[in-house]
């Protein structure tokens, strides 16, 4: 498949998994657990886009020409804060309001994540000498752990 439909393919189906839980359930939980977690989330999100710069990230897994390899902020600790941050915030909405179909679509966009994820590593690791040294002292998407 070529790079730019695969990309596309991803983010496709990324929004589409977004846009259901959104559309099937309350936006704000009922409960202060999944609360807390779409707080969290969203914090995590905001920081990562702060550090970003906003207008320099890319929804796609492609990497920019003038692309910089961040190691600050929670790229520290994690080399994808924007993929955990949409994670932690659609389980919170499913854990607000949970039915199989919502769990399912969102094992399908971690799914769709992690798949994402791979490849996009692939690309910063042909882009960037230093991403190899980078993977081996962070994790994908939570800290000490994967």
């Amino acid at each position: 498949m070529r790079s730019r439909v695969k990309s596309y393919v991803f983010v496709t189906v990324q929004f589409a998994c977004i846009f259901y839980l959104l559309a099937t359930g309350p936006v704000w939980p009922h409960a202060w657990g999944p609360r807390l977690a779409l707080l969290a989330g969203l914090a995590l999100g905001l920081y990562a886009v702060a550090v970003m710069r906003l207008g320099r990230f890319n929804v796609t897994p492609d990497v920019r020409p003038d692309a910089e390899l961040r190691e600050h902020g929670p790229y520290r600790w994690i080399r994808h804060p924007m993929y955990t941050s949409v994670l932690l915030t659609m389980l919170a909405l499913v854990w607000g309001d949970c039915s199989l179909v919502r769990l399912g679509v969102w094992a399908l966009l971690a799914l769709d994540l992690v798949l994402k994820m791979r490849y996009e590593e692939h690309l910063l690791s042909e882009k960037f000498e230093a991403y190899a040294e980078y993977r081996r002292r962070t994790k994908r998407l939570i800290p000490w752990v994967y």
